[in-house]
């Protein structure tokens, strides 16, 4: 189980992406490139989060990314 402030909260597997993804990005900048998301993808299968979850996430922060850069 994981927990919060002391509090007993159990994280759902897509709130442990969500911070190990804003952590990543915290430390090595958001991936604007192929190589930058390819290394992302590996440190997040490293982590063990299942492949079709970090696909969703990181097309969804490339959608993201697109839209902003417009």
């Amino acid at each position: 189980h994981y927990y919060a402030n002391g509090r007993k909260k159990l994280f759902t597997e897509a709130d442990l992406i969500e911070k190990a993804i804003a952590k990543h990005i915290r430390l090595h900048g958001a991936p604007n490139d192929e190589k930058s998301a390819k290394r992302l993808f590996g440190h997040l299968m490293r982590r063990g989060f299942q492949y079709d979850l970090i696909a969703r996430r990181l097309r969804a922060i490339g959608k993201g990314m697109d839209e902003q850069d417009i």
